[in-house]
């Protein structure tokens, strides 16, 4: 019985180290970066809402009652309707879906598309880096937004389209970062020494370069996905993003337009939480970096 208790008693306090642990650490995250936990809060706080939007959202986000067409904010409506008679919260509610899907997946594409020519342009260099580079100059040289709805309109409005449209505008900054760091580490040593030893090329590449790399395109990751969610915010604002009649934030703000005047929180609504996970993301890109390499403060500029 003594040895059970001396146990338990020895697990108490491993857990109780534990737990005093995480609180210094969080003590010291707040103190260093608070931009990152209040980002890091904002987004955590939206992912469990949409990730919830199923159970706490109290009506049907696409089903019409044209009996209660612009309601005002009330005990059944929090946030009141919109023209069609459907309850904005639970359309903002199930809008942040779209929002979050479309830029984790946007920026994970593209960023996975960048990295390989990056590497690829960078470890090779000579003509195959030239080719590369041009491309990613001609894709830079023509406006982001300009280019998604170029892209968009040519592959047709829908959730998958946006995607691809919205990655393929970050290809070139993750290809040009990727190919920045490689360039500089296939001169160091131990890259030297590999390609002495026999050591075959990919696993040069994906060993040893990309590992390298990492910190930069995680940075720069992070701080895409405001962009991103943005950028298909204004798509569907445009018409060309997601389909009606799925929630959208950017096509609420677009049909809720006329009656500005007269409903303001059929547009309010939803701008503001566009408003809200902008900064969320933000704060976080910016908390990343700091907390990882505030030297990338003056290498990684905005698109």
């Amino acid at each position: 019985m003594e040895a059970v208790k001396s146990i338990d008693l020895i697990g108490k306090r491993q857990v109780q180290a534990t737990a005093a642990n995480w609180l210094i650490k969080l003590r010291n995250l707040w103190g260093d970066h608070p931009t990152l936990v209040v980002g890091l809060f904002i987004v955590g706080v939206t992912c469990i809402l949409a990730l919830l939007a199923d159970w706490i959202a109290p009506y049907d986000p696409i089903k019409l009652n044209l009996t209660q067409t612009l309601l005002p904010p009330s005990s059944l409506h929090i946030l009141g309707t919109d023209d069609l008679g459907r309850d904005i919260l639970t359309r903002v509610l199930f809008g942040a879906r779209i929002s979050l899907l479309v830029g984790v997946s946007a920026v994970a594409l593209g960023l996975a598309m960048g990295t390989i020519l990056g590497l690829v342009s960078g470890y090779w260099g000579s003509q195959v880096d030239n080719v590369i580079m041009r491309v990613m100059d001609a894709l830079l040289s023509i406006p982001a937004l300009l280019l998604a709805i170029g892209i968009t309109a040519a592959l047709g409005p829908g959730l998958n389209n946006v995607i691809i449209a919205i990655s393929i505008i970050y290809v070139p900054a993750f290809a040009r970062m990727v190919r920045g760091q490689v360039l500089s580490l296939r001169e160091q040593e131990f890259i030297k020494a590999a390609q002495v030893v026999g050591v075959r090329t990919w696993e040069i590449i994906f060993r040893h370069l990309l590992p390298n790399a990492l910190t930069p395109i995680i940075v720069l990751g992070s701080l895409r996905l405001a962009s991103a969610i943005l950028t298909e915010a204004g798509l569907s604002f445009l018409g060309i993003g997601v389909r009606p009649p799925t929630p959208s934030w950017g096509s609420m703000v677009s049909l809720g337009k006329p009656y500005m005047e007269t409903a303001p929180w059929v547009v309010f609504t939803p701008g503001a939480a566009i408003f809200i996970i902008i900064l969320g993301l933000s704060f976080m890109g910016e908390g990343i970096r700091d907390a990882l390499d505030p030297r990338l403060r003056t290498q990684i500029g905005a698109r």
